[in-house]
């Protein structure tokens, strides 16, 4: 069974905004990396919190299955876990905003 641990939007400029839960229960911003540069393993963007600062990143991934683009979410920060908290994206069904789910990856 898949957990969603927060949603995100886009906005109107290639970035996200929403909220992560996971008892912390803070706004985030998931924007692009714009230091990154063409061919590196840079994340393609940097995930930060309203509460703890920069909590993550982020990776542009192509499904294997399916085909179709999604977000791959590392999450670091002692206030979510002790551990690397992973989570992919995916459409929220109904969403007119175009909302993402971050499903938790527990065995990532």
């Amino acid at each position: 069974m898949s957990k969603s641990i927060g949603y995100i939007t886009p906005t109107d400029n290639g970035n996200f905004e929403g909220n992560l839960a996971m008892g912390i229960n803070d706004t985030i911003r998931v924007l692009k990396n714009e230091a990154k540069t063409p061919k590196s393993n840079e994340p393609d963007f940097r995930i930060f919190g309203n509460i703890n600062g920069e909590i993550g990143a982020g990776w542009n991934k192509i499904g294997k299955t399916s085909g179709k683009p999604f977000i791959s979410i590392s999450l670091e920060h002692p206030n979510i876990s002790d551990k690397v908290v992973y989570a992919s994206t995916g459409p929220v069904k109904g969403s007119k905003e175009k909302a993402l789910a971050m499903v938790w990856n527990p065995r990532h």
